[in-house]
């Protein structure tokens, strides 16, 4: 059948497997299998020499999931050969419907079953339930510039309510979370509301701010462009936030923690103008640093162009920086200090449902004071634009996390679909670098500049798994 279940697959081996066992004892000699494949189509399964269905990399990670739990470990097993294997990095992928596994999410599983390669450990360490009340969370908006929402807690969540489509506010926890060494964070926000049209749901931002407001990270989750996958639903969808905050910032009193925030930003008259947004459930856990193991997706050096990356601005708000490739970095210029602009790449990276992908730019500036380095931002889009993940650089109390001349610092951002999204389409990201010199303590006349960017995905981190 199409789209069978993993379980489904097994129970058809069953009868197979017990006569190929009964064969082997028989013959006193182990099994050895030398050809097992599946293409990455539909009807994989049923047709597995040669399928000509649609492309689906789910049907052949089951097929090769439910091989596995029937043959693998077998005291009868000698041994299995799979097909097959294509030499060349580039082969493979989501566009793929051959029998190779490589960049595929079978990949995966021959990984996480053959290599040795375990899934690393996860430690909560804070929890947010708001079962009996806001647990020490504060309403906070900016009432001079933005309508101020409804809000309150009521039935074991945290309200946002719109009042029209100039809305902003938000919900901030205690800085009471412990910024620890050599450990990537992530926080799990489950969020519903009560606007049962996903299109009309009003703009969310789940986030995160370093104590010390050196860093940030955040969410995006808008539903202004035709496609709203992302979007809460009335049932609760969780979204998950990874990030590694500032460790400069470990053993200085009043900036070594972090905290996190609960933002509705709706700005779109074709948003639902009373529609309220809820917070169920907050959940901080961290993973050792290097238990995660990473593959390069994609690395853009810029030694030889812009290997397609193009910059834009917004002339009707903010002056353009002057941009350049300057010895093999992609550089922007901030004149004044109402400068806004960015560099973004061709829409060619994946952006797989499940999998999570680390982002490592390698950042400097031509700056002698960290304090009056522009800010900038990191940010990951789908192409469909109807979700993002922004990673925040801002020289705040020291600016330890910005970069002055003579220096290259790394600076990594995660992005990962949320839970129960299909992979979109047209299935894939781009990234920006962008400039916000609008801050009164920035210099003007300053630059900075994006000197390589690598693209990976975790390799034994299934995010939903």
């Amino acid at each position: 059948k199409l789209d069978p279940t993993v379980a489904e697959l097994e129970q058809a081996w069953q009868p197979i497997a017990q006569q190929i066992k009964e064969f082997s004892e028989e013959n006193n000699k182990k099994i050895l299998f030398t050809e097992i494949g599946y293409q990455s189509v539909d009807g994989t399964n049923i047709h597995p020499w040669y399928s000509t269905g649609a492309i689906d990399l789910n049907e052949q990670a089951d097929a090769y999931n439910a091989f596995l739990n029937i043959y693998n470990d077998k005291n009868w097993v000698q041994g299995i050969v799979w097909w097959n294997w294509e030499a060349w990095g580039d082969q493979g992928g989501p566009a793929d419907s051959d029998f190779t596994t490589r960049n595929k999410p079978a990949e995966l599983v021959i990984r996480e079953r053959w290599a040795g390669i375990n899934r690393p450990p996860i430690t909560v360490i804070q929890t947010y339930s708001f079962e009996s009340g806001s647990e020490g969370w504060v309403f906070n908006s900016v009432p001079g510039f933005f309508s101020v929402p409804g809000s309150g807690w009521a039935n074991g969540s945290l309200r946002l309510t719109s009042v029209d489509a100039n809305t902003f506010g938000f919900w901030a926890s205690p800085s009471e979370i412990q910024i620890l060494a050599d450990k990537l964070y992530f926080v799990r926000y489950k969020v519903s509301t009560d606007e049962s049209d996903p299109a009309r749901v009003p703009q969310i931002r789940p986030r995160y701010n370093a104590q010390s407001e050196q860093k940030a990270a955040y969410l995006v989750v808008p539903t202004a462009y035709g496609q709203a996958s992302a979007a809460p639903t009335v049932d609760g969808r969780n979204y998950y936030l990874f990030f590694k905050p500032p460790e400069s910032s470990i053993g200085k009193a009043g900036m070594d923690k972090l905290y996190l925030s609960f933002d509705l930003t709706n700005f779109d008259v074709s948003d639902n103008p009373t529609a309220s947004v809820f917070l169920q459930e907050a959940e901080v856990s961290t993973i050792e640093t290097s238990s995660v193991i990473f593959r390069e997706v994609k690395r853009y050096t810029f030694d030889y162009g812009e290997e397609g990356w193009a910059h834009f601005g917004a002339p009707s708000a903010f002056n353009e920086p002057s941009y350049s490739n300057y010895n093999g970095m992609l550089k922007m210029t901030a004149n004044d200090k109402n400068t806004f602009g960015f560099w973004r790449s061709p829409n060619e990276l994946p952006a797989e449902s499940g999998k999570l992908y680390r982002l490592r730019f390698k950042v400097s500036s031509d700056v002698a004071d960290r304090e009056k380095v522009p800010q900038f931002r990191l940010r990951v889009n789908l192409f469909s634009e109807e979700y993002a993940s922004v990673e925040l650089v801002t020289s705040n109390n020291g600016a330890e996390s910005s970069p002055i001349n003579g220096e290259v610092k790394e600076y990594e951002s995660y992005f990962t679909l949320p839970e129960n999204t299909p992979t979109p389409s047209p299935a894939g990201m781009y990234v920006s670098f962008d400039l916000v010199n609008i801050g009164v303590d920035e210099q003007a006349d300053t630059s900075i500049m994006l000197d390589e960017l690598i693209v990976e995905e975790a390799v034994n981190l299934t995010v939903f798994k």
